[in-house]
């Protein structure tokens, strides 16, 4: 396939990219009309150059702009779905590149008490599009229309699915290796709030009668075994949100480099460390003295990301891989896909070898935020995963080692996790 442009820039070259490689398209981008017209085979023009033999799209700016900046949005029907409108122009393939390079992100400044873009403030949700691949639709819209205006049949078949298990330690144990003033603080709060079974329980638990309640890993052992698991360790300094084992604790190191051995091991930047260079850079040193290992991984704990700064930390820091684009309080597809991507740094204006590997929900957010049954749960997953199906990609979700042990709050919820697990079967 030949697309003729104008100019090709980086926002061009990144977009079309995307588009293609959903059905492994081979293309050419050419910014010359004349060698552009005497080319035989399917072709696609995307300028303001008119040309009624040949299928086209009049562009938006937003591809062709180096800046970033407010556009008037709106959404318009373009071949069979709606896309978005720049300023009233109906650019679909502008459209993958405002949500997939998170544009919207640079430009919105109110936050949540986290300090994190929410979903409420996202186009997608504004247009109820926010439980769609809108990225892959519109994708897949456009290569329908090109074949189509070069008389050509279009059969788009859906990759496969790969479910991919991930699971955040916050916390390593609830009762276990916690020192003396840890255990009378905890003892003591308990005892203010006459909590009088979490004392039992952390008793038992103290004196070897019971199993940890965070003590989940010999489940996680058992996920990896079928598919491929990631786990994020969090090693930040104690503070309010940051209430891990330190990481010099023998107990937790050792049950670290156990399972290494079968996991991939990722980071799990601290709450302190999302604007932090200097303290991300040593828990980062922290996990690769206990692996012995590059860590190439990465999830901020709260899922405290903001562009630019939390990617430009993380491959300052050569990390390859990161897994925090989501949201906590809804499930959906963040930057409309679930195709993983390489990161656009739009202040750079150019594509980085950060890739990113997009969750469509997190365990906390089904049951924390939005309170849903278990059978309501199950329900949402099962539409979000269908929507993956007709596309293909990574179907990616966040637990936690202390939300799957099936008490208190989390009972029954071990059943969601196993259909997870279960969808492509």
């Amino acid at each position: 396939m030949l697309v003729y442009v104008e100019k090709i820039t980086d926002r061009v070259r990144y977009t079309f990219e995307f588009i293609f490689e959903i059905q492994d398209v081979q293309y050419e981008l050419t910014d010359n009309y004349g060698k552009f017209l005497i080319e035989d085979g399917v072709k696609f023009n995307y300028s303001k150059l008119n040309n009624d033999d040949i299928p086209g799209l009049i562009p938006s700016v937003l591809l062709f702009e180096t800046n970033i900046r407010n556009f008037a949005l709106d959404k318009e029907i373009f071949n069979s779905e709606f896309c978005l409108t720049f300023d009233g122009i109906i650019d679909p393939i502008a459209s993958v590149f405002f949500v997939l390079s998170r544009y919207e992100e640079y430009l919105t400044y109110e936050r949540d008490h986290h300090n994190r873009f929410t979903s409420f403030q996202s186009i997608n949700y504004k247009f109820d599009w926010l439980s769609k691949l809108t990225c892959d639709r519109w994708s897949k819209d456009i290569l329908e229309f090109i074949y189509k205006g070069n008389g050509k049949e279009f059969m788009f078949v859906p990759k496969a699915v790969a479910i991919i298990p991930t699971f955040d330690i916050d916390n390593a144990f609830a009762y276990k290796n916690k020192s003396l003033v840890r255990r009378i603080l905890s003892f003591s709060k308990d005892l203010v709030n006459l909590n009088f079974s979490r004392i039992q329980e952390r008793s038992k638990v103290l004196k070897g009668k019971n199993i940890d309640p965070y003590d989940t890993y010999d489940r996680i052992k058992e996920i990896s075994k079928s598919f491929q698991v990631y786990v994020f360790w969090l090693l930040g300094d104690f503070s309010k949100y940051d209430k891990n084992l330190p990481s010099s604790n023998f107990q937790q190191q050792k049950l670290i480099r156990k399972l290494s051995g079968f996991l991939n091991i990722g980071i799990h930047p601290s709450y302190q460390s999302s604007n932090n260079l200097s303290q991300l850079e040593l828990e980062i040193q922290r996990l690769n003295s206990i692996i012995k290992t590059d860590i190439d991984y990465s999830r901020n704990h709260f899922l405290k990301l903001c562009l630019p700064d939390t990617y430009e930390s993380l491959i300052k820091l050569n990390i390859k891989h990161d897994f925090t684009m989501g949201y906590a309080e809804q499930p959906g597809f963040r930057s409309g896909t679930v195709r993983s991507h390489k990161w656009f740094n739009l202040l750079q204006n150019k594509a980085t070898d950060l890739t990113i590997h997009p969750f469509t929900y997190m365990d906390g957010t089904l049951n924390e935020y939005m309170k849903l049954t278990v059978d309501d749960a199950l329900k949402v997953i099962g539409k979000l995963y269908e929507e993956i199906e007709r596309f293909g990609g990574e179907f990616s979700f966040i637990w936690h080692n202390e939300t799957i042990n099936n008490m208190g709050k989390w009972k029954d919820w071990e059943q969601v996790l196993d259909y997870s697990l279960n969808l492509k079967k």
